[in-house]
């Protein structure tokens, strides 16, 4: 049985139709040899009346008895006394052996009649050197079916002869009977005793199966069939939400094992959702308190921020007029005295303080603007030769006042980026200045701009980039501070007595200017062999799609 049928059915009809198939299989075989054995009964039932009827013919001297048969009463069924009509069940009689040899057919025919093939059964099974004692035999007559019985009778044997007529009897030899003792019964009432016997044994089957089946069904609903729908009442409860449904059977049994683990299961899952539902409520509580420490937190940051814009415009004006005087009296003092004069000396330290100074109120206030989110970008298309030739210009005299040159390799026509100018100004300001800064005298710059294919570098591929790399020969960037020295605060040196100036800053804002252009900034150096830093811009701005908070990390 497929699981296609058997599926919806349920587990009671399930076992009735397979304990009930295994049921008639079995009875089947069972009541299969008494089936087949009634068959046989009723024929040595036959042959045992038929021995006895064949006895009286051939032992008895009642002349009543014993009458004389023709060939072709055995094959009419017709009585030798009475009126033609074959309606006889029982005929018994004499049958001389002149009749039977007077029905033997030529050697020569083919084709034998009843008489003929019934004669020449007779002769063979009681002559020769082996003749049978008895012969029996179903034969089909006019109008139904007959047992022949057929038993030799001895020549020595005397019979009442007064009813007896015929032919001389034949003296072929010593071993022929003198005629056979006949007996004609008819199968009606055989094949009404099997008929009857048959009835009776499918009778007997159809009773022990539906005995069998309501007992069967009786046991199993009291032994599992109840139990199993206690379970099922319970775990449907639950399907609906009622965890207090409890099973607690009482079998003695494995349903009893079952129940007794779905009563424990449900125990540890109400167990389980009480501590969940508090630490529900834990939750909630925290994620109030962290909603008003996030509160707190961003006043905080309000405060610092504004506190930051405020506090470098203050510090920005008067230093802007310190430096703005300075420049005056360092002019004045170079015209007027030795350039190696202790005057000029001091106000070039001045000017240099102030105007270090004033670089690092300028980051404090662009990373303050940062965080806030106040820092806006203004998209345009921008060539990048044109502001690397701004950048070379204005970094040429701090570079030349230590003999350090700035070398610019880029490709004969760059494409048009869409950027913010000001900002990819920025970013490379603060890369050419850290590449001064960190280089050594007389040292070597090299600005680098290429685009990344064939495609991008004429403008035809709109997801092209650009990559600008500023490569410097100074003391280079550990490989474990690859990742460190683009966060706030973080410097190559932060000991006291490091030789250049600086808040540790500068990379920081412009790692972040670099994601707002959605671009990307990152470096390649090794420790004493310089270090080369790397931006790169799309050709075209496109805003970045929000990311799914439910996406793999």
């Amino acid at each position: 049985m497929s699981s296609a049928k058997t599926r919806g059915i349920s587990l009671a009809n399930k076992c009735l139709i397979l304990f009930g198939s295994a049921l008639v299989a079995i009875l089947v075989v069972a009541l299969a040899t008494p089936w087949i054995r009634s068959e046989r009964v009723v024929d040595d039932y036959q042959l045992e009346v038929a021995q006895q009827l064949a006895s009286t013919v051939i032992f008895d001297d009642n002349r009543g008895i014993s009458r004389p048969i023709s060939m072709k009463n055995l094959i009419t069924g017709d009585d030798p006394e009475g009126d033609g009509s074959n309606d006889n069940d029982l005929i018994v009689g004499y049958l001389d052996w002149f009749a039977i040899e007077s029905n033997l057919p030529p050697t020569d025919q083919s084709t034998l009649t009843s008489q003929q093939e019934i004669a020449l059964q007779f002769k063979q099974a009681f002559t020769g050197s082996a003749p049978a004692s008895y012969l029996f035999l179903p034969e089909r007559i006019t109008g139904g079916s007959v047992y022949i019985y057929a038993e030799p009778v001895p020549r020595d044997q005397p019979l009442s002869t007064s009813n007896l007529s015929g032919p001389t009897i034949s003296t072929d030899g010593p071993m022929t009977p003198k005629g056979l003792a006949i007996v004609l019964r008819s199968t009606q009432f055989g094949e009404g005793l099997l008929s009857t016997t048959r009835i009776l044994i499918l009778i007997a089957g159809v009773v022990a199966v539906v005995v069998s089946m309501i007992v069967f069904r009786i046991m199993l609903s009291r032994l599992i069939f109840r139990p199993v729908s206690r379970l099922q009442s319970v775990i449907e409860q639950v399907t609906e939400g009622t965890l207090e449904a409890r099973s607690k059977l009482k079998t003695g049994d494995e349903l009893e094992l079952l129940s007794t683990g779905l009563d424990d299961m449900l125990n540890e899952l109400t167990e389980s959702q009480d501590r969940l539902q508090r630490m529900n409520e834990n939750l909630d509580l925290k994620v109030a308190e962290l909603a008003e420490a996030n509160v707190g937190l961003w006043e905080s940051t309000r405060f610092k921020t504004e506190f930051l814009a405020n506090i470098s415009h203050e510090l920005r004006t008067p230093l802007n007029s310190i430096i703005g005087f300075t420049e005056l009296l360092h002019d004045q003092a170079v015209e007027e005295e030795d350039a190696e004069s202790r005057r000029v000396r001091y106000l070039t330290n001045i000017l240099n303080s102030s105007r270090s100074l004033l670089e690092m109120i300028n980051e404090l206030l662009d990373m303050a603007k940062i965080e806030a989110g106040r820092m806006e970008v203004n998209i345009e298309p921008t060539s990048l030769g044109d502001v690397i030739e701004l950048l070379m210009r204005a970094m040429s005299p701090q570079a030349a006042a230590r003999g350090i040159n700035i070398v610019a390799d880029q490709e004969s026509e760059l494409p048009v980026v869409e950027t913010d100018p000001g900002k990819v100004q920025q970013i490379l300001y603060n890369l050419l200045s850290n590449a001064v800064k960190f280089s050594p005298d007389n040292g070597h710059i090299t600005i680098k701009v290429h685009s990344e294919d064939a495609e991008a570098a004429t403008g035809s591929a709109n997801n092209g980039k650009v990559i600008i790399s500023v490569s410097d020969q100074g003391p280079g960037i550990p490989a474990d501070m690859h990742d460190l020295i683009f966060e706030k605060f973080r410097q190559v040196d932060a000991s006291h007595t490091r030789s250049h100036m600086g808040t540790g800053l500068g990379l920081a804002i412009c790692r972040d200017l670099a994601e707002m252009l959605h671009g990307e900034l990152w470096l390649d150096s090794t420790e004493g062999e310089g270090a080369t830093f790397f931006l790169s811009l799309n050709l075209l701005y496109r805003n970045k799609m929000p990311q799914s908070l439910m996406s793999d990390q």
